[in-house]
């Protein structure tokens, strides 16, 4: 059944009023009229036959249209579900292996040197990966920005990671301080989702921070993504996302922590 079908008036009307009870009631409406109509003669014989008939053909209508629309979403659910599974592939094979397949690396790595290098390019590969799967469908694109925690003099800063944006406009150039939402709430260890952005002067619409962390009192900096339009990032689908690449990029700060494997020394 095409789109235009489904968006008759009368296919709509049986899909929001008639259910299955109602058609078994107008299968047996037509039985009963037409069976009485033996028992009467004249303009009451014609009435009942012309009702009895009129209840049939809505009976076998209704039962065509609602097995046509069944078979459609039936259709339309399995579509859904290969897409689903070939963009879960895409996700684990093309974006998340890659990641852990580079965390391993660094982890692995002995020289200080070498997996400091690692570590950095594994943090760039966290924002790229963030800039590519939250906010996946928007149009515009989705901007990625990885902010380090500074603590210079009692004085705590959130400032850009070097090399570590992505995605949509230019780069941030803000700095998180002290009294800022995003500090606050990144100091928490909790994420901000902000759906639609009220001031207008901003170069988004809708954002999401989330804390780069390895405990709750270990905090490295913040991941944030935004869009342009108000309503382009959803806590359900992109809160998760956000958790486990914030996740690698707190693995890539503590292999910088501790350069050795296992803490052991040379």
């Amino acid at each position: 059944m095409s789109t235009k079908t489904e968006n008759n008036r009368l296919v709509r009307f049986v899909d929001n009023h008639v259910s299955e009870p109602i058609v078994a009631v107008l299968y047996g409406l037509s039985a009963i009229f037409v069976g009485v109509c033996g028992l009467v003669d004249g303009r009451a014989r014609i009435a009942l036959i012309v009702v009895g008939v009129v209840a049939l053909l809505l009976a076998i209508t209704s039962t065509f249209i609602r097995e046509r629309l069944r078979k459609r979403r039936e259709t339309a659910d399995a579509e859904d579900r290969a897409t689903l599974s070939r963009r879960r592939y895409q996700i684990l094979d093309k974006e998340l292996s890659p990641l852990l397949q580079l965390l391993a690396e660094t982890m692995a790595t002995s020289d200080p040197a070498t997996r400091k290098s690692l570590a950095g390019s594994l943090r760039h590969s966290v924002v790229s990966a963030a800039a590519s799967l939250v906010g996946e469908n928007v149009t515009e694109g989705t901007r990625a920005n990885l902010f380090r925690l500074h603590e210079e003099g009692g004085v705590r800063t959130m400032k850009l990671e070097p090399s570590c944006f992505s995605g949509r406009g230019d780069k941030s150039r803000r700095v998180f301080v002290d009294g800022d939402e995003t500090m606050h709430e990144t100091m928490r260890n909790q994420y901000r989702f902000v759906k639609s952005e009220a001031d207008t002067s901003l170069m988004y619409g809708t954002y999401l921070t989330y804390p780069v962390s390895s405990t709750d009192v270990r905090v490295h900096g913040v991941l944030t993504v935004d869009c342009l339009r108000p309503g382009d990032l959803s806590k359900e689908d992109d809160v998760p996302a956000m958790r486990v690449l914030a996740a690698i990029a707190a693995c890539a700060y503590e292999c910088e922590v501790d350069p050795i494997p296992g803490g052991a020394s040379d």
